[in-house]
């Protein structure tokens, strides 16, 4: 009886020192996910700041496509006035 109460008390032991191996992992594996937790989170606001950027640039973009097609329709606009002017004052001369 004796030995089975030694056998009993070493199985315990032996379990309660697992247990506390195990538990040691688990707390070593939530500082690990911890940290990896913080990292995504870093991560996701970065992306977060170049989406905003790139929309930012985008909108630049257009606004600076929107400013140049003005510009050159003036500019096609101011250049088609005197050749018009030239033209009938040719037209003028010639009859």
């Amino acid at each position: 009886m004796e030995k089975v109460l030694e056998m009993l008390q070493a199985m315990q032991v032996e379990q309660k020192d697992f247990r506390n191996e195990m538990n040691q992992r688990l707390d070593a594996m939530d500082g690990s996910i911890r940290i990896m937790d913080n990292r995504i989170g870093a991560i996701d606001d970065r992306l977060e700041n170049i989406e905003k950027l790139v929309i930012q640039n985008g909108e630049k973009l257009d606004n600076n496509r929107d400013y140049v097609g003005k510009k050159t329709n003036f500019l096609e606009h101011r250049n088609i006035e005197p050749e018009q002017r030239i033209y009938e004052l040719e037209n003028r001369y010639k009859q």
